[in-house]
């Protein structure tokens, strides 16, 4: 029987699907793909599928796609979990334990109810991803450049970690299939306008807030001259070795510079083209690792020593800021320096 309530929550998960898929259409056709565009529009996707199988007023279970929707909507935690990372953070490389929690999350989904503890391990893994995604967004907060990013961060950890937190805690009491039919025309009036705000700041972004691995900014007459003169004063005062400082942060340079922190922050991100502290930084902590990794009077020391004096915790960090620069690891890098060395010197003898 339809009700004011299951028509208007009919009507307004067809507004969703229809903004969802308009915002999956921009990213997959408005833009290079990349892994940040794909996982956006993935995710986009699945979503249509989740608020078609989560409303009671749509008897999928008979439906001939309905297994494949159901499938679809049960990996959206993973995708808005993967998306949302690649949203905020400009390098993302996942850890074991991540891989883990979000297959097991996908297994849970397409396990039949009667599997004993299903509900509530998939429910705890989600809310486990979304405590670290609410941790690595915050905590990447303090070196993000990308001004308009930085804006819109506290609205988004706000109104998804409220929604993941909400339908998870829902599914984990069981009373998903005993609410009133007001609450489902609500969820759907949350995800259409959670979906118009997104599709609206998204579209208003630079196409290179999206790219995977942009290029630096080439100089331009539109930078301010201001910004100009003081993206050369952050050159020149890490060319003479601040970035060796230990727990530098965009704050003491901006201190360093006798500079506001918001200014120096445009002026790295506009004039110079990084979207990110740490990778400003490690330009030039890379370049010394470059240095040593070759110098004859280094041989003999290892790589993990080397990323421990240019001003790296731990190898791991270093060796994908490497690659990421280079295009090879460190020990490979050192290798054919050597290689080509020796090459030349024979030649020459």
């Amino acid at each position: 029987m339809f009700t004011q309530w299951t028509v208007l929550d009919l009507f307004l998960r067809g507004g969703a699907i229809a903004v969802l898929s308009l915002c999956a259409l921009i990213f997959l056709l408005g833009l290079r793909p990349t892994r940040k565009s794909v996982s956006i529009a993935a995710f986009c996707l699945v979503l249509c599928a989740y608020l078609l199988v989560s409303t009671p007023a749509m008897p999928i279970s008979s439906n001939p796609v309905g297994p494949l929707l159901i499938l679809a909507a049960g990996i959206a935690p993973v995708l808005g979990y993967w998306a949302s990372l690649e949203l905020f953070l400009d390098d993302v490389a996942f850890e074991w334990w991540q891989i883990a929690l979000m297959i097991g999350v996908v297994i849970a989904a397409w396990l039949p109810p009667s599997v004993p503890l299903t509900e509530p391990l998939r429910g705890a893994a989600v809310i486990a991803l979304f405590c670290h995604l609410l941790l690595a967004i915050l905590m990447s907060a303090r070196d993000d450049l990308v001004e308009a990013r930085r804006g819109f961060r506290r609205m988004f950890l706000l109104a998804v970690i409220a929604v993941v937190i909400g339908i998870t805690a829902v599914e984990l009491a069981g009373q998903a299939g005993h609410l009133p039919a007001w609450v489902f025309a609500l969820q759907a009036a949350v995800f259409l306008a959670l979906a118009a705000m997104f599709l609206i700041w998204a579209v208003r972004l630079s196409p290179t807030v999206w790219l995977a691995k942009p290029a630096a900014a080439a100089p331009s007459a539109s930078h301010a001259p201001a910004d100009t003169a003081l993206a050369a004063k952050a050159q020149a005062a890490m060319a003479a070795g601040l970035w060796r400082e230990e727990g530098l942060t965009i704050g003491r340079l901006a201190t360093h510079l006798d500079s506001q922190e918001h200014r120096v922050r445009r002026a790295i991100n506009t004039v110079l083209g990084f979207r990110n502290f740490p990778s400003f930084v490690n330009g030039y902590r890379i370049a010394e690792a470059k240095r040593l990794l070759v110098d004859p009077d280094t041989l003999d020391r290892a790589v993990l020593s080397i990323a421990y004096d240019v001003g790296f915790a731990s190898i791991g960090p270093f060796n994908r800021a490497f690659r990421a620069s280079e295009g090879m690891s460190p020990t490979d890098y050192r290798r054919a320096a050597f290689t080509q060395a020796a090459g030349q010197k024979a030649t020459f003898s």
